[in-house]
């Protein structure tokens, strides 16, 4: 009887997890979903907010682009998209049997834009938080 209690009670914690991890990294991929302002015969297409100088991007088809840089301190822009498709998460136990979501990418970058100009999962984090909570503490 304890065992299945147990039970239920895990599985019902690892669907909040997952949830709260699905969640996030959803507004994290909206977070990165601003497209990149891009020059097009002459003329900018949209791209929302302001945003820096113009620099040449080459793709990963190697073509050569000219686009305009995010400001400091706003997300890094969406260009391709492989880095906001790199947002995932994944389930994790420790040793001693702990629950664990990992939120994140393998994409190198990921260090660079959010230690440096263009940080994008801590104001992420801080805008869902209740959302999280929410989901969290559902049924509780």
């Amino acid at each position: 009887m304890a065992d299945n209690i147990i039970e239920r009670v895990l599985e019902f914690a690892n669907r909040r997890l997952d949830a709260a991890a699905i969640e996030l990294t959803n507004a994290l991929k909206e977070t990165l979903s601003v497209p990149v302002p891009r020059l097009v015969k002459g003329k900018w297409t949209k791209g929302q907010g302001q945003f820096q100088r113009p620099v040449i991007y080459r793709t990963s088809a190697g073509k050569s682009v000219l686009v305009a840089r995010a400001l400091p301190d706003a997300p890094p822009r969406k260009f391709e998209g492989t880095f906001r498709q790199r947002q995932t998460w994944e389930r994790r136990t420790s040793g001693a049997g702990d629950l664990v979501r990992r939120v994140g990418t393998n994409d190198k970058r990921a260090r660079e834009f959010e230690e440096g100009t263009h940080p994008y999962m801590e104001p992420t984090l801080a805008r869902v938080r209740p959302l999280l909570e929410r989901i969290l503490g559902q049924g509780v």
